[in-house]
């Protein structure tokens, strides 16, 4: 059975070792009961940048009569070519000036979202980003990636604050009981309502729910969340009610999408996310996605609705 850790800032993988295996030159144990990727632990999520695809676009712009700046930040995505594909956004790292008489320029971009996701072929990103339209003070003719993005990396780090695993013993392989497997994965949390209120069970305590339930209902209150509503946690959320709470575009379903994975990437309890359907329909997004439970092979699904904000 494995002891479950919420990390914090001091936190090493020697320290744990030493904590709870008796020494701290047992952290390779650690690393493999949880499958951890360099640098294994980190403090910032900065630091994952190593493992996001990236490279050069040339981007050209309509008229060259003065001097423009691309701004850190703008993004640019690939198109939709097959059904059920999102779009990959790719974010410029710095600001980048084209000069009077100059019509395009090489821009370096990172993939916003780490490992082999963001690998395209070359001419694979031509389309810009919604921000990017409302921000340029200029009009951009075309944009492509002249040459392949091939150097995205899967990766497993834990943050402060998620969950990692510690085996209990040398010959300890992460295989046991399914049902305890899943109720040590899932742990335990005090059941909220859609408006994040306690319940009271019929005993006059605060009701719980554990296991794959309690990871149920916290993937359904990341999708709930809107980011910045907890500032103490600035990435928690997704951006989906201001999305769907403006006039509808074309790219609405696919930023609504993106935004769903990357918010469940952060969830440390489940990997392997798929939506497996999605309706928007005036301002309430109906999601239904499914996923594996981290250390087990259980597939699990759950249904959200998610409530747009009126802008």
């Amino acid at each position: 059975m494995a002891i479950e850790h919420r990390l914090t800032d001091a936190d090493t993988l020697q320290s744990l070792a030493l904590r709870y295996l008796g020494n701290a030159d047992r952290w390779k144990e650690i690393v493999d009961f949880n499958k951890l990727s360099p640098p294994y632990i980190g403090k910032d999520r900065s630091e994952l940048y190593d493992h996001h695809a990236s490279g050069f676009l040339i981007v050209t712009r309509t008229s060259s009569s003065h001097p423009v700046t691309i701004r850190k930040g703008w993004t640019f995505t690939t198109s939709i070519t097959m059904m059920n594909q999102i779009p990959k956004v790719y974010e410029v790292v710095e600001d980048v000036v084209i000069p009077a008489g100059k019509d395009s320029a090489y821009v370096y971009v990172r993939c916003t979202v780490p490992g082999v996701f963001g690998n395209v072929m070359e001419g694979a990103i031509d389309t810009v980003g919604q921000n990017t339209l409302e921000q340029a003070e200029f009009s951009i003719e075309s944009v492509t990636n002249p040459e392949k993005f091939t150097n995205g990396k899967e990766y497993n780090v834990r943050f402060s604050g998620e969950i990692i695993y510690i085996p209990t013993s040398e010959d300890e392989t992460g295989v046991e009981d399914i049902d305890q497997l899943l109720a040590n994965v899932g742990g335990e949390d005090f059941v909220l309502d859609a408006e994040g209120n306690l319940f009271y069970d019929n005993y006059g305590d605060i009701a719980s729910v554990s296991g794959v339930d309690n990871i149920k209902q916290a993937v359904k209150d990341r999708l709930m969340t809107e980011k910045g509503e907890y500032p103490l946690h600035p990435e928690y959320g997704t951006n989906i009610p201001s999305i769907i709470g403006t006039a509808r575009t074309p790219y609405t379903e696919r930023m609504v999408r993106l935004e769903i994975l990357q918010a469940l990437s952060l969830e440390d309890r489940i990997e392997n996310v798929q939506i497996t359907s999605l309706t928007i329909e005036h301002t309430t997004v109906y999601v239904e996605v499914s996923y594996t439970v981290k250390l087990t092979s259980a597939n699990e699904s759950v249904a959200v609705t998610i409530n747009g904000r009126e802008a």
